[in-house]
């Protein structure tokens, strides 16, 4: 039981992060600190890789298509 609800917080917190990490990056929100703007750096640095991972997917089930129809 104690593992199931360790996985549960560890899920929750990282949805959360995600969430604000989201909302200050969109607002662009300056920190003093430098941990926290290495920790928004790479934030931003792992949005861009989702997006350039999506579209090599897709492009990459177009190029199938493609292929498959000719």
């Amino acid at each position: 039981m104690k593992c199931i609800q360790l996985i549960q917080r560890v899920f929750r917190g990282s949805q959360t992060r995600i969430k604000l990490y989201s909302r200050l990056v969109d607002t662009k929100y300056e920190t003093k600190s430098v941990r926290f703007k290495r920790r928004l750096l790479g934030f931003k640095m792992w949005r861009i890789s989702q997006k350039i991972e999506k579209n090599v997917k897709l492009q990459a089930e177009y190029f199938d298509k493609l292929i498959k129809e000719v």
